[in-house]
């Protein structure tokens, strides 16, 4: 049997990563995309798997998170290009179906299947087309909330 993955829910303890608002914690890197591609992901909270994935202008860890991390286990990636110090990860994504696959490739990594994604502005569009590629059609249940 293998040791959990510190970005899964067993793997970690409640708000381990992150403290209140900000990114005062540090999160993981997963690097997806051959390894050209690295997410920087935080991870608070306990319960179901949520991700919650920002708009253009980068993540912000606030109220909404912290409430939301309450009952769900929240995994929030930056998109490439918004961390910090990394604004070039996002030159080696050459299409929006690009980051798409990215997405979905980070999921896999972080062994999360069968989650519920949410989004702001960008991250919402995202959400909404990783989830159409991640759900075959007629099967499971999908539903847009604004």
């Amino acid at each position: 049997m293998t040791a959990p993955s510190p970005l899964s829910p067993q793997g970690r303890g409640q708000g381990e990563g992150l403290q209140g608002e900000g990114l005062q914690g540090e999160g993981r890197t997963v690097s997806v995309w051959q390894g050209r591609v690295p997410f920087r992901v935080h991870v608070k909270g306990a319960g179901p798997a949520v991700m919650f994935l920002h708009g253009p202008w980068g993540l912000t860890w606030g109220p909404f998170l912290d409430a939301l991390a309450q009952q769900f286990t929240v995994y929030a990636p930056e998109h490439p290009g918004t961390s910090p110090g990394e604004p070039e990860a996002i030159q080696q994504v050459d299409t929006l179906w690009d980051l798409v696959l990215c997405y979905d490739e980070l999921l896999e990594a972080l062994k999360l299947d069968g989650l519920m994604l949410v989004g702001h502005s960008f991250g919402a569009m995202m959400a909404c087309e990783v989830a159409a590629l991640r759900i075959p059609s007629g099967s499971g249940s999908r539903r847009l909330r604004s």
